[in-house]
């Protein structure tokens, strides 16, 4: 009888990391917001290979049809997973009006509120769909719609503002230590590491900012063709547009400890 060979040290290794990449999977699916970015991942995907597949192919196919259904019904189910998410907006203005930079206040207390708008809305639309209220679906859609386009262009307005602050922060911060090397008292090396370690931090948030800008930016076509009336929709940019905005999303919210 032959024994069982244990892997070894690489084998260790790999096991170790498909182990905690999993760990992180059920973490991240356990949370709601988890998993209605997942559900949008997929959705912008099924929506983006249902264009490429209709530019190969003209006449419809019944790919192209579970395609399209398996579009909305990823696109009901994550209305689910937004229930009562405009009251989460409502407690997320009365946090951005304590920002201490003007822009990022103004910027983000209006953000909140259009998103609350764009989420009662959500949710009306929803409920008119399941005929739980006998509501019309067009007005609500048009009105949320707009109010998430606007919700956009204000978080690039916030976001933008704070990385602006976060380099000018960077470079004095730079310029001082600088300064104080160059000095008849150079400064300690607490003091040194001090500042290396804010600098990096910095640095950081900087890259998690430019994330959410590239997010957004992805978001912003989408936007337009439901906000803009002269704006065509237009299937495969949708799509494209959206299955970045996703990746990032997901990537953004994955969580980071291990």
């Amino acid at each position: 009888m032959s024994e069982v060979r244990k892997p070894d040290g690489a084998g260790q290794a790999l096991l170790g990391e498909v182990d905690r990449i999993a760990r992180k999977f059920v973490t991240y699916l356990d949370k709601t917001d988890g998993r209605d970015k997942c559900y949008r991942l997929a959705q912008y995907a099924a929506l983006f290979s249902h264009y490429l597949l209709s530019f190969k192919s003209p006449q419809p196919t019944q790919l192209m049809g579970q395609l399209k259904a398996l579009v909305q019904a990823l696109g009901m189910g994550r209305k689910i997973f937004r229930l009562g998410k405009f009251i989460h907006s409502y407690y997320n203005i009365q946090k951005a009006l304590d920002e201490s930079n003007q822009v990022v206040r103004v910027a983000e207390s209006v953000r909140h509120f259009s998103l609350l708008v764009y989420f009662f809305c959500d949710q009306t639309v929803w409920l008119g769909k399941i005929k739980a209220m006998n509501v019309g679906i067009d007005q609500p859609t048009i009105v949320g719609v707009r109010a998430w386009w606007l919700a956009l262009i204000l978080a690039l307005i916030a976001d933008f503002a704070r990385i602006r602050n976060n380099l000018q922060e960077s470079r004095e911060l730079k310029e001082n230590k600088i300064s104080r090397q160059q000095s008849s008292f150079p400064p300690s090396e607490e003091m040194i590491c001090s500042i290396d370690k804010r600098v990096e931090t910095l640095r950081l948030s900087r890259q998690t900012l430019y994330l959410k800008c590239i997010k957004n930016l992805a978001d912003l076509p989408i936007g337009s063709m439901g906000a803009l009336p002269f704006m065509k929709k237009h299937e495969g940019l949708i799509g494209f547009c959206g299955l970045i905005s996703s990746v990032v999303a997901c990537y953004l919210t994955w969580p980071k400890s291990s």
